[in-house]
């Protein structure tokens, strides 16, 4: 009896320590929690405004002390920069609030609204990046720190960046700003994005409608006439 009664005794323990491992190891595994807002109707063609982003400064500190120090890799924290920009670039377009939307080498003169940022965190845990964005005028529209951290299961199969809810918030604190624009502010911002897009291929032509307003800021002069050829045709080039 004893040796069977130790074999079940054994056999029973097993069992329970099994199921012990089973539950302990439940993943509970949760979506990110903010969605970016999406375009549920049409807007009027002239607030489709169109966004250049820079690829990031990748932050890597000049010393290399502090480099080894924060386990920094040069060459992945570039690719990083520009794999955010790029990121960033599918989110916008996905919400439907934008006309085009490119990742450019650096300020564009054909956008009515630029984005740029640096990477202050970046260890595959918290990513925390220091995004703005100007409009063509020169306005500030945000200059603001965003963070987010992964979940220990984000990396399991993920369905979607470990850190979207970064790149959400992002999207839809610039929607807001956008939303609190008048008709005529857009339209204004697009002329002037249109206007030095025209001054950068023919200065002699269109220079005289820009003017500078101080704090680097643009405004305009004056206006071309509607059936202006040249400026027609540079509409068609940049199109």
């Amino acid at each position: 009896m004893t040796l069977r009664f130790m074999l079940q005794a054994l056999s029973s323990l097993a069992a329970i320590l099994l199921c012990i491992s089973a539950c302990s190891s439940t993943e509970v595994v949760r979506a990110n929690s903010t969605p970016a807002v999406q375009a549920n109707e049409l807007l009027p063609m002239h607030h489709y405004m169109d966004i250049g982003i820079i690829p990031m400064e990748p932050g890597i500190p000049d010393s290399e002390e502090e480099i080894k120090k924060r386990m920094i890799i040069p060459d992945v924290r570039r690719a990083e920069a520009q794999y955010i920009a790029f990121h960033l670039k599918d989110t916008l377009e996905l919400t439907g609030n934008w006309g085009a939307v490119r990742v450019t080498p650096g300020t564009s003169d054909a956008v009515d609204l630029t984005i740029s940022g640096k990477i202050i965190i970046s260890d595959g845990e918290l990513l925390r990046v220091r995004f703005r964005a100007v409009d063509s005028i020169g306005v500030t529209w945000l200059e603001k720190q965003y963070e987010d951290q992964a979940s220990k299961f984000s990396y399991r199969g993920p369905k979607e960046d470990p850190f979207q809810d970064l790149y959400n918030d992002f999207s839809n604190d610039l929607l807001k700003y956008r939303q609190k624009l008048t008709d005529q502010q857009i339209t204004n911002i697009r002329r002037v994005s249109n206007l030095k897009f025209a001054v950068s291929l023919s200065p002699e032509a269109f220079g005289q409608y820009l003017q500078s307003s101080g704090k680097g800021q643009v405004q305009i002069s004056q206006l071309p006439a509607d059936d202006d050829r040249m400026l027609q045709r540079v509409d068609k080039i940049k199109e």
